[in-house]
């Protein structure tokens, strides 16, 4: 299946926004600042909009160049995860070990280095046979291991009882911020609202702001849940009241969970 363009993209997270908050859509189409222009009708009411989208990544700030670091570090690591289920394919004696690898930080390792790290891997855990119910610590990497002295901090190997070749996890992936930054958010509304004024918003009758969520690394469960995030307080409600938008919202896409900022308004939540 061909990857999808972004203005694909952007439609489709509009149109499934939309159903979430009980809309008909009339018409969509993809444009350039703002992101979409929809014909809506709700209760009888028919409605022009333009639509501008923001995707919300709770490890990088708005103003960050390079996007959500946990992003990039996921997408580095599963191609790490391939090449080393490649090789252990072909090596019975490394089924029934299993590894979760810590990396010295966060940023993502320039340069292409995932078969090579992999390759480096697979062979640190054929040098340290792994038995029956054992686990082993690895802290200290000799010449041989030149990406691991570099960039790794530590290697735990543990033994499965079942054959298993999907398991070689990145623990730094889940250390990340995780759930509502409201300053990030905050942020987001103020950006927006400079670039909305040169945006041709073609006479629509309102102008709204998507900030959107889809779980990179909103996902995880560690963060606030949005009854206990204080969006008064931390004047997020005040920049959106004084935005140019006349309707902004935050939307948690992963967990199904909407909070409209402009006009302010109680969470709005669906249950799968």
């Amino acid at each position: 299946m061909a990857k999808r363009s972004q203005k694909e993209v952007e439609r489709f997270l509009t149109r499934e926004f939309l159903t979430f908050m009980g809309f008909r859509m009339i018409r969509i189409r993809s444009s350039e600042n703002p992101d979409v222009f929809a014909s809506l009708r709700k209760r009888g009411k028919k409605l022009h909009v333009g639509i501008e989208l923001t995707n919300y990544q709770v490890d990088a700030p708005p103003s960050a160049k390079f996007g959500s670091p946990m992003f990039g570090l996921e997408r580095l690591w599963c191609k790490v995860q391939t090449s080393i289920r490649r090789r252990i394919a072909k090596r019975p004696k490394l089924w029934h070990t299993s590894g979760l690898v810590f990396l010295k930080d966060e940023k993502v390792p320039k340069g292409r280095i995932a078969q090579d790290l992999a390759e480096e891997l697979v062979r640190l855990a054929l040098a340290h046979s792994v038995r029956k119910r054992e686990r082993v610590w690895i802290t200290r990497f000799c010449d041989e291991y030149p990406l691991l002295q570099k960039h790794v901090r530590r290697v735990n190997l543990h033994w499965t009882g079942c054959v298993i070749r999907l398991s070689w996890a990145c623990g730094t992936t889940s250390t990340a911020n995780v759930g509502v930054v409201v300053s990030h958010v905050k942020k987001s509304i103020e950006l927006k609202t400079k670039k909305a004024k040169r945006y041709d918003w073609k006479g629509e009758t309102e102008k709204w702001l998507l900030m959107y969520a889809t779980g990179y690394p909103i996902v995880s469960n560690a963060g606030p849940r949005p009854e206990f995030v204080e969006w008064k307080k931390s004047g997020v409600v005040e920049t959106a009241e004084n935005s140019g938008f006349d309707n902004v919202f935050f939307w948690d896409r992963v967990h199904k969970w909407c909070k409209p900022l402009k006009p302010v308004g109680p969470t709005i939540k669906k249950h799968s």
